[in-house]
């Protein structure tokens, strides 16, 4: 809290936006290719907070199988691009994803075997293909975070709400 300790520069602290996340060591894989899942939600009202969470959503995929990366020790991100390794296969990004040769479009609604695929189809594909895979738990699951996530930035949204997006990666 600013003005908590003395002598402590508290002024980059709420100028910048910050992205904090934990690198998955053992990601869930959908044939071979690390993914992510991008739900959507629209918020009504902050107070009291009033959330629809959309049943349908994307699916990004990498365009090269995941290989764990090499002997960079317990917890070590991916490569970096210029670096080398097979960062095409860690970052699921699709402004990064979209412009690499594997990368691959599809007319179906569903995307199957595309890189950009629908969520329903993708969580279908999961429950068929991973016997541990509930699509309920999952909803479930993913009610939480976007409460969660939105409880804790309620102050942030009173009169900002609308459309938002809430990228989710699952780890193995």
């Amino acid at each position: 809290q600013p003005g908590a300790a003395p002598g402590l520069d508290w002024s980059h602290a709420f100028v910048h936006e910050h992205v904090v996340q934990e690198y998955i060591e053992r990601p869930l894989l959908l044939d071979g290719l690390k993914f992510d899942l991008r739900l959507y939600a629209v918020v009504c009202d902050v107070a009291p907070l009033r959330v629809y969470l959309c049943r349908e959503g994307l699916a990004r995929f990498c365009t090269v199988p995941y290989e764990p990366p090499a002997a960079a020790g317990a917890g070590a991100p991916p490569p970096l691009p210029g670096t080398i390794g097979a960062v095409q296969g860690h970052l699921t990004n699709y402004s990064y994803q979209k412009d690499l040769p594997n990368f691959l479009y599809s007319n179906d609604p569903h995307g199957e075997g595309s890189s950009k695929r629908s969520l329903s189809s993708t969580l279908e594909h999961l429950a068929a293909t991973h016997a541990q895979f509930s699509v309920g738990r999952f909803w479930d699951q993913a009610a939480t975070i976007v409460q969660a996530t939105l409880l804790a930035s309620q102050s942030h949204l009173i009169g900002a709400y609308g459309a938002l997006g809430f990228p989710v990666v699952s780890g193995g």
